[in-house]
């Protein structure tokens, strides 16, 4: 598979899970149905990444398979793509 269509998808699973966040602050969604949906996601966001190892731009991918484990067992999130779009309105300080 080439680099872009897995990059297509790492941005679909962000993107899902940026909204399923949204649900749960909603109230529509309960922590349970967060955690088993979030889970999922991110192994999928990591299946992504480790099919991405397999074209030419490993290195990037083997970069952002990192950055996949580091935000989802340190931070809790997902996808690092999903970090950065909840996390990158507090940083700028708006």
């Amino acid at each position: 598979m080439s680099s872009r269509k897995l990059i297509v998808f790492a941005i679909i699973i962000s993107l899902v899970a940026v909204s399923i966040h949204m649900l749960f602050i909603e109230s529509i969604l309960s922590a349970t149905q967060l955690f088993a949906l979030g889970g999922s996601l991110a192994l999928a966001n990591i299946a992504v990444a480790i099919g991405g190892l397999r074209t030419p731009q490993r290195l990037a991918w083997g970069i952002y398979l990192a950055l996949s484990a580091i935000a989802y067992i340190m931070l809790g999130f997902a996808t690092p793509i999903g970090a950065l779009i909840l996390l990158g309105p507090m940083i700028l300080g708006l």
